[in-house]
C-alpha cells in the first residue's frame, strides 16, 4: 500500500538482533506490536517509521552475551600483544 504511494520510500526488510540495537531502540520496537509503526521521527530525508514485521525470542543473542564477547575478543588480543611485545623485546636483547 505504502509503495503507491508519491514520495514515500519503502526499503527492503532488514533483520536486527536486539544487541545490536541501541538501548532506545530496542524499548521503542520491544513496545511495538508486530504489525504496527514506529511513531514518525524527523530526520535529514524526512518522516522515518519502522513497521516491526515479526519478532522471534532468541535466548542465544542477548545484549549481556554481546558484551560478554566483545569482551573476551579483547582480552584475547591483549595477551596476543603481550606475547608478541615480549617476544620482540627478547629478541633485541
Amino acid at each position: 500500500m505504502a509503495r503507491g504511494l508519491r514520495d514515500v520510500a519503502v526499503r527492503d526488510p532488514i533483520t536486527r538482533n536486539s544487541a545490536d540495537l541501541s538501548p532506545q531502540l530496542r524499548d521503542l520496537l520491544g513496545n511495538i506490536q508486530v504489525g504496527r509503526l514506529t511513531p514518525p521521527e524527523v530526520t535529514a530525508q524526512g518522516l522515518q517509521m519502522f513497521a516491526v514485521c515479526n519478532k522471534k525470542e532468541s535466548a542465544t543473542d542477548s545484549p549481556q552475551k554481546a558484551r560478554n564477547a566483545r569482551a573476551i575478543v579483547c582480552q584475547t588480543l591483549r595477551i596476543r600483544i603481550e606475547k608478541v611485545s615480549r617476544t620482540r623485546s627478547a629478541k633485541r636483547r
